[in-house]
């Protein structure tokens, strides 16, 4: 189940990109819904934060999504955070890297609302990407 009521982090260096998955996330029910373009201040954020969820795309600057999910996942106030990473490239080795990981979902851009909630809808009942 959704849960339009947890703080939202979303990270992805295109502010169109960052825009569309805040509108889609809105349209699901999602209220408190921050954005940054940059991977060290997204694990600054993270880390002062209250976060229910991490979308984060894959290429970023400083750290990339793979570096700020390890990070992440290093962290034991952090460990369980649901971590969603994007990207516009399906590689395998990518894939099993972001597994192996940690990930909680992965998603191929651009996607529509209806994987967006699917793959939220996984992510919050504890189901694997």
């Amino acid at each position: 189940m959704i849960k339009p009521d947890c703080k939202v982090l979303v990270v992805d260096q295109m502010a169109t990109s960052r825009h569309s998955i805040c509108q889609r996330l809105r349209e699901m029910g999602f209220i408190e819904i921050d954005q940054i373009h940059n991977g060290s201040q997204a694990l600054e954020l993270i880390q002062g934060g209250r976060y229910g969820l991490v979308l984060s795309e894959w290429e970023l600057s400083a750290l990339t999504g793979l570096e700020l999910l390890k990070a992440v996942r290093a962290d034991p106030q952090t460990r369980n955070l649901p971590f969603v990473l994007m990207t516009d490239q399906v590689q395998v080795d990518k894939v099993i890297a972001a597994r192996q990981a940690g990930v909680s979902g992965y998603l191929v851009k651009p996607f529509s609302i209806q994987v967006l909630k699917q793959k939220l809808t996984g992510v919050f009942d504890g189901r694997m990407p």
